[in-house]
């Protein structure tokens, strides 16, 4: 039944018509063309000529049969601004991220994620221009999600045993920040404790719960570039010696 409900959802996702654009004067604007609701015919993009649009229900369903049969513990459709995304979460807290945008030249986006006491770390993933490739390729991922947590569990210990350094901090996240954490080393340093990548991601998450996005979809992305921070910052290498 979570099948047909998700289903549901994404039917109700909106519609869109390409249209010729035209100058002030009149003259058709041949190399560029617009993007309108289908209901209201209000525009939400000019995209080139060579862009072909494909609505949203026509990238999440050949990706939403793939889930059938899976045990869904929740889900998330989600719209905003000509970009529409779709969060599923499985057993273990292990989900996938699959995001679109009717104003881009990218058909689909699918990431691993993972969470825990409902902070989100996002994994890597991949990003397709056709949906038959993005199809296929995640039939690979879908078969790996058994492993993701085992995957985690590895990311995790690295994240609570690797100590937070204030030149990557800076690197990374800029000089503001650095002077932030700067402030929580020294707290810790005077309890005679190290202040931990898993705690800093916890702090950080913390404040994007605090934080109004103007949509999920918003605040998915947040955590998704927290978490592609954190592993610049840890080095690349973290997620070869997490998922092996």
């Amino acid at each position: 039944m979570v099948i047909e409900k998700i289903v549901e959802d994404v039917e109700k996702l909106p519609k869109f018509d390409e249209v010729e654009i035209q100058t002030k004067e009149g003259k058709e604007i041949k190399f560029a063309k617009g993007i309108v609701y289908r209901d209201t015919r209000k525009p939400i993009a000019v995209v080139s000529n060579r862009y072909t649009l494909i609505q949203f229900e026509e990238v999440f369903k050949p990706i939403i049969e793939q889930l059938e049969g899976r045990p869904i513990k929740s889900y998330r459709v989600d719209y905003y601004r000509g970009k529409a995304h779709l969060v599923v979460w499985f057993e273990n807290d292990v989900g996938i991220i699959v995001r679109n945008s009717v104003e881009k030249s990218y058909a689909v986006h699918i990431r691993y994620s993972v969470r825990t006491n409902g902070d989100i770390f996002v994994l890597k993933g991949f990003s397709r221009k056709h949906i038959g490739n993005a199809k296929i390729d995640l039939e690979g991922i879908l078969s790996g999600l058994e492993e993701v947590g085992k995957y985690w569990n590895s990311l995790l210990n690295e994240l609570k045993n690797r100590e937070v350094k204030l030149d990557k901090i800076e690197e990374v996240f800029g000089k503001k920040k650095v002077e932030e954490v700067r402030e929580v080393v020294e707290s810790y340093k005077q309890r005679g404790e190290k202040y931990s990548w898993y705690e800093f991601w916890c702090d950080e998450c913390s404040k994007i719960k605090a934080k109004r996005f103007r949509s999920e979809i918003n605040k998915v992305k947040a955590y998704e570039k927290l978490s592609k921070k954190i592993v610049k910052c840890m080095g690349e290498d973290i997620l070869e010696i997490a998922l092996g």
